[in-house]
């Protein structure tokens, strides 16, 4: 299954980079962000080939939390993000590029996935779940757009705090 989303920011490239990298702020735009643990202690100041484990908070009642593993297959500043993901379903293959426009940034989000189940099986569920997915990845941009845009560090917080 492969997905691809896009999103127009009015901000610069640099500024977006930022904010999709800082790891701090997943929570403000990522759903049950997870926690980003490295088995080194800390992110590499180039992490191009480093490895971490994403461990998600949200787990059925009864069970340990998630946890994904993943490495940061290229992390270019500015401008293009490749992570590949695997638990126990399935690898995941993300990639953000980023294309500087003046003062506008345009991201594209391209989301793979393969699975060690019978392609029948993936097959089935890739149609049941890709517009799932896709709807998914856009409220995502959405949600990083308004937090670059925004003049406040802790949006949405923020605003949903203050009506």
């Amino acid at each position: 299954m492969k997905l691809t989303a896009s999103i127009t920011i009015d901000a610069p490239i640099e500024r977006v980079w930022e904010t999709l990298t800082d790891e701090n702020k997943f929570p403000l735009w990522i759903v049950n962000a997870p926690f980003v643990s490295y088995p080194e202690g800390a992110r590499r100041a180039d992490p191009t080939g480093q490895q971490f484990i994403l461990t998600f908070p949200i787990a059925p009642t009864g069970r340990q939390p998630r946890k994904v593993y993943g490495e940061h297959l290229v992390f270019s500043f500015p401008d293009r993000l490749v992570t590949r993901y695997r638990d126990e379903e399935k690898t995941t293959l993300v990639t953000y590029a980023l294309r500087s426009e003046g003062p506008r940034t345009t991201i594209i989000a391209v989301r793979s996935e393969s699975s060690e189940f019978r392609p029948a099986f993936v097959k089935f569920f890739a149609r049941l779940l890709a517009p799932l997915f896709q709807r998914m990845t856009k409220s995502a941009l959405s949600r990083l757009k308004h937090l670059v845009e925004s003049d406040e560090p802790n949006w949405p917080t923020t605003k949903l705090q203050n009506p």
